[in-house]
């Protein structure tokens, strides 16, 4: 009985082992909140980086989508563009006409738009002096909506552009040679010709597909930019949520472990 009793710790002991056990329960009791709480905002963080996810991948093959449908176009359009490399290229590929007035310029030249101003050419444009224009008052010159090689000088100074519902009327104030046109494609000619919108003008059509090429060209271009910002900004977002995958996979792991710590420090200092 005397060796049993002298075998207990004595009371300055026990007390510093049940407050170790307090102090170790405490600290285990902080570590597996703190877990817990790590583990809540991880798998809000999460769910809100899944959602980032989604939206940039969205984004991103929104933006691939647009671009390869442009790239398409441009294309497609390329086959219709006259031959860059041509012996004798046409006038139209060296024109350049403000969107809107592709069928007022079809309108005025027509079938001319396929001669050369190469000198060897067997149907050119050789350039002449331009006359002082006599048009209408109402009439704007056709040539400020046009850039086009001086060997069309001549024959764009005596073209204006009218309403269409005064073209007729106007037509009567033409000098010899003078030509009216309309934005829609109407031509009157100072000699009487008239030809309506409404007819079949070709030209139209490829100066419609050179305007909308170029303006496909730069459109590809700024898609093509938005594209590799829009994957920049997916790989960004994909990084943090693999980020999080694995920090809250981590978390969720350790969470009961703390947990079990923490029943066993609180159990061994109720023992005590």
């Amino acid at each position: 009985m005397v060796s049993q009793i002298g075998a207990l710790p004595s009371e300055d002991a026990l007390a510093k082992r049940i407050a170790d056990a307090n102090a170790a329960a405490a600290t285990s009791n902080k570590r597996s909140s703190e877990t817990r709480n790590a583990l809540a905002e991880s798998e809000a963080a999460l769910k809100r980086a899944e959602t980032a996810d989604e939206s940039a991948w969205s984004a991103q093959r929104a933006a691939d989508a647009a671009f390869h449908q442009l790239e398409a176009e441009v294309k497609a359009l390329d086959k219709l563009a006259p031959p860059a490399n041509a012996k004798f290229p046409p006038v139209l590929a060296s024109i350049e006409v403000e969107a809107g007035y592709e069928r007022a310029l079809a309108a005025a030249l027509g079938d001319d738009l396929d001669a050369s101003t190469n000198a060897d050419a067997p149907v050119r444009w050789a350039g002449a002096e331009a006359p002082a224009p006599h048009l209408p008052p109402e009439a704007h010159s056709l040539a400020r909506f046009v850039k086009a090689p001086a060997a069309l000088a001549a024959r764009l100074s005596l073209i204006g552009v009218v309403e269409a519902s005064e073209g007729a009327a106007l037509a009567r104030k033409l000098p010899p040679g003078g030509r009216l046109v309309s934005r829609e494609g109407d031509l009157w000619r100072w000699d009487g010709f008239v030809r309506r919108s409404d007819a079949q003008q070709p030209a139209a059509a490829r100066l419609e597909h050179k305007n909308r090429l170029a303006a496909a060209r730069k459109e590809l271009k700024a898609a093509e930019d938005k594209t590799a910002r829009a994957k920049t900004a997916w790989e960004t977002a994909k990084a943090e949520r693999q980020k999080l995958e694995t920090e809250t996979r981590e978390l969720r792991a350790d969470a009961p472990k703390r947990a079990a710590a923490e029943a066993d420090a609180a159990r061994e200092a109720e023992r005590l």
